[in-house]
C-alpha cells in the first residue's frame, strides 16, 4: 500500500498582501488488496460433491457418502492426510450446505444470478456498436418538435 500526501502553505505575492498565490496540492492513494483463494479444482459446491447443479437430496447424500470414504482423513494413508483433510473439509462444508433445503435454494438463487450478470455482461459489450463518427451517443444534438414532424 502507497500513499503520497502533499500540503504547501500560502504565500502573499511581493509588495502586494492581499493576493494570495495557492501552490497546488496533490494527494496520490493507492491500494491492494488480495482475493481470497480459490478452490483449484472446483467452482460450484455441486462441483465439489462432483453431482449435476439440482442434484435431489438423495443424490446429494449419496455423493457425499461417496466421497467421506475416499476423502476421510481417518481411512486415506499417513502420507496424503493433509490433502485430504482439506478435500474433506470442502466436501463437508458443500454437503451442509445442499443438504438443507433452504440453504440450498439461497445458493441455486445465488448461483442463477451471477450466471445472468455474467451473460447480461457479455450481451451488452457484444451488442453495443460503437459511437457513429466518432462523437458518443450522449454528445448528439436532441430532437426536436421541428425535426420530428412529418410534412
Amino acid at each position: 500500500m502507497a500513499s503520497s500526501l502533499t500540503f504547501s502553505s500560502q504565500s502573499s505575492i511581493a509588495g502586494l498582501p492581499h493576493i494570495k498565490h495557492r501552490t497546488r496540492t496533490t494527494v496520490t492513494c493507492a491500494a491492494a488488496t488480495a482475493a481470497p483463494p480459490r478452490s483449484t479444482s472446483s467452482s460450484t459446491l455441486y462441483d465439489v460433491l462432483r453431482i449435476p447443479s439440482g442434484a435431489t437430496c438423495r443424490e446429494i447424500k449419496a455423493a457425499y457418502r461417496r466421497l467421506v470414504l475416499e476423502f476421510h482423513p481417518d481411512i486415506v494413508p499417513a502420507e496424503q492426510k493433509a490433502d485430504s483433510a482439506s478435500e474433506f473439509i470442502r466436501i463437508h462444508d458443500a454437503y451442509a450446505t445442499l443438504s438443507d433445503p433452504d440453504k440450498k435454494a439461497s445458493y441455486d438463487r445465488g448461483m442463477m444470478v451471477a450466471a445472468m450478470a455474467t451473460a447480461s455482461a457479455s450481451r451488452w459489450t457484444q451488442s453495443t456498436p460503437p459511437p457513429r463518427s466518432g462523437r458518443p451517443f450522449y454528445n448528439r444534438r436532441p430532437r426536436t418538435w421541428e425535426t420530428d414532424q412529418c410534412w
